[in-house]
């Protein structure tokens, strides 16, 4: 369902027999990763919301990316650092509040890890996406202009250069004032959605 749910969200519906096999494509990729990210729960942990009903609502992943930084002038140290990845809810259900709990459960997990931030990267004309994070308290970092993504818009689903704006927001260590200050909205939401989101 988390598979099929971001190959929708993010590529559309099958509109020919081309797009399908594309779909197929990327659904199978989209599946192995997200297989391999379940199999390392010390490195990444998958979110779903679903109604009352039992309807697949919402899904998220946060990951651990890890890199090395410098110590002092010359000595390099595993950074370890929290992301956001594949944000997806279904089209009936968003502007509804659900993205906003979800995002907040993963930030709330990465403070349980002990982190103090949450990265993401939104693709630089995605002015929806952009202004959602940066409701939530995301700042633009700095842009990328060759990252890369699948484009499924003609008959060859193609990887395509395109430019990735990296967002990041400081998490609070404690939860209380400074969580509700920043989630005025959230008790609204939490209560009109109920218990949905969960890890998988």
């Amino acid at each position: 369902q988390a598979t099929q749910l971001c190959v929708t969200a993010f590529f559309g519906q099958a509109t020919s027999p081309w797009k399908s096999a594309q779909l197929r494509q990327l659904y199978e990729e989209q599946l192995a990763d997200l297989t391999a990210k379940s199999r390392r729960p010390e490195d990444s942990r998958l979110f779903k919301a679903t109604a009352p009903s039992g309807e697949f609502v919402a899904f998220a992943e946060l990951s651990i990316s890890t890199g090395l930084r410098s110590l002092g002038s010359s000595i390099p140290v595993a950074d370890r650092r929290p992301v956001l990845a594949n944000l997806a809810v279904q089209s009936s259900w968003r502007r509804r509040g659900v993205g906003a709990v979800l995002v907040r459960r993963l930030e709330e997990t990465a403070v349980d890890w002990g982190f103090h931030e949450m990265l993401l990267q939104v693709e630089e004309d995605n002015q929806v996406g952009r202004s959602f994070y940066s409701s939530l308290g995301y700042v633009e970092l700095f842009t990328d202009p060759a990252s890369r993504r699948y484009d499924a818009s003609s008959f060859f689903l193609r990887n395509v250069r395109t430019s990735k704006m990296t967002l990041r927001k400081e998490l609070p260590s404690r939860k209380g004032e400074q969580e509700a200050a920043s989630f005025p909205f959230l008790s609204a939401a939490m209560e009109q959605i109920g218990r949905w989101a969960a890890s998988l």
